[in-house]
């Protein structure tokens, strides 16, 4: 009986012991971390179609080229890094535009509920905090030979808009 009676008690603590590393891991992790990522989708148009896309990395020392396409294109890209996107088309003027980091993740504050100053350090450190501005880019690129835009060597984007990234 006293066997039995141990056996249980060390099945209980093992349990207890398993539920606690459990949540200990979890709580590693910051919500924005497990929720969104540490990188978000940019979606990139233009008209006409079939744009050349180059997105560079900005760095301190030079910039990297971190992805190159044609349009439509939906490139993932690190939260934690600011980009310059160019969208180009012979016949056409550059366009050219920044993508940063410059918004916050909304799943950030999911750290008050769960994942606590440790969550909120692991999200900030991992750039699951941030949120890359703007989400979604449509570019109408500008024939070299329109006359009411001549002076102007580098088009700009028609509009660009932000969509809070989906995680899917």
């Amino acid at each position: 009986m006293k066997n039995s009676k141990h056996s249980q008690i060390d099945c209980l603590i093992k349990s207890i012991a398993a539920l606690v590393l459990a949540c200990g891991m979890f709580m590693v992790s910051g919500c924005a971390s497990i929720i969104s990522g540490t990188h978000q989708d940019v979606t990139i148009t233009s008209q006409p179609v079939a744009a050349n896309v180059t997105v560079e990395q900005l760095l301190t020392t030079n910039n990297v080229v971190a992805w190159q396409g044609q349009t439509p294109a939906n490139v993932k890209l690190s939260r934690n890094g600011s980009y310059l996107v160019t969208v180009s088309m012979p016949g056409y003027k550059n366009a050219e535009f920044p993508v940063s980091n410059s918004g916050m993740n909304g799943w950030i504050f999911g750290n008050i509920l769960i994942g606590g100053l440790v969550g909120i350090i692991v999200d900030s450190a991992s750039g699951a905090a941030k949120s890359l501005e703007p989400g979604t880019i449509n570019v109408n690129l500008v024939s070299v030979g329109d006359p009411g835009d001549a002076t102007n060597s580098v088009a700009t984007p028609q509009s660009v808009t932000t969509t809070k990234p989906v995680r899917k």
